[in-house]
């Protein structure tokens, strides 16, 4: 076996303890062994690309190659560009600031409003959203309410926002 060889197999256990833990932020879909083959092909160009003479020591380097090449590729899976994740993100927090302000579910409208869209863009973001599988329908009615959140009608000076 050669050298290069060796260093591979020595670190597989580092790859898979790098995927255990980037699978540990993730939704459970996400398969594991997934995670460990893009983990492995980063051990490789670690190992191709590493430099001694730079006085690192290996592991360190192979560290965030593997990382970089599990997040590179569930990048790659991900259909939500960066910008919608940064729209949802705004969303969830406004609700939750609304919802404790108004110790209740607040509308879809209210949402908007805080967010300073009108109801258009409103309705644009949560199609985006539930194309890609980043917000369900049932995430979008209140859980104590019998009439989903978007029934609620906006007043005429809202809507135009």
């Amino acid at each position: 076996m050669n050298p290069k060889d060796r260093i591979i197999l020595e670190h597989l256990p580092l790859v898979k303890a790098i995927a255990i833990r980037v699978r540990g932020n993730l939704l459970p879909n996400v398969d594991l062994d997934d995670l460990v083959q893009a983990g492995v092909l980063g051990l490789i160009d670690a190992e191709v690309k590493f430099k001694p003479e730079r006085k690192v020591h290996f592991p360190t380097y192979a560290n965030h190659r593997i990382k970089g090449a599990i997040l590179d590729s569930l990048r790659q899976l991900d259909r939500a560009s960066r910008d919608l994740r940064r729209r949802q993100k705004a969303i969830a927090a406004a609700s939750h600031e609304l919802a404790v302000i108004l110790q209740r579910t607040p509308t879809e409208c209210e949402i908007a409003d805080k967010l300073g869209i009108d109801m258009e863009r409103w309705h644009g973001i949560m199609l985006d959203l539930t194309t890609v599988g980043m917000m369900s329908a049932s995430e979008q009615t209140p859980e104590h309410d019998d009439s989903p959140a978007q029934d609620i009608p906006c007043s005429p000076s809202s809507s135009s926002g």
